[in-house]
């Protein structure tokens, strides 16, 4: 089981397996920061979601890391990406904005964001 799966278990209550089910086809991306978990992204085409290892969810991220790591995944997509995120979750909003992400549009239940190199 691939650790961001439990990580999003914890997050979310559900049970990792199903969590890995919903994504069975995605990319899997590990990002280390000093040969530790730091972030997991999940990739399908444009379409990305990143998942921050729980015990660097209340310290200060490295920005210029995080940049450098969604640049490559800009260019490697072709320079857009594509994410979404919960209308009422409001870490997550903050973490997606500080990443460059712009909001395109809501539904009633997820708001879209989107990042170009452009």
């Amino acid at each position: 089981m691939w650790h961001a799966f439990q990580w999003l278990a914890g997050d979310i209550g559900r049970p990792a397996e199903e969590i890995e089910a919903v994504f069975e086809g995605w990319e899997r991306v590990d990002l280390p920061l000093h040969g530790a978990p730091f972030l997991a992204i999940l990739r399908k085409g444009t379409e990305i979601h990143a998942v921050l290892a729980p015990e660097w969810r209340k310290r200060i991220i490295p920005k210029g890391f995080v940049t450098e790591a969604i640049s490559g995944l800009l260019e490697h997509a072709g320079g857009m990406l594509t994410t979404r995120v919960l209308r009422d979750a409001r870490k997550q909003l903050y973490f997606v904005r500080r990443l460059g992400f712009r909001h395109t549009w809501s539904d009633e239940k997820f708001h879209y964001f989107a990042l170009t190199s452009a």
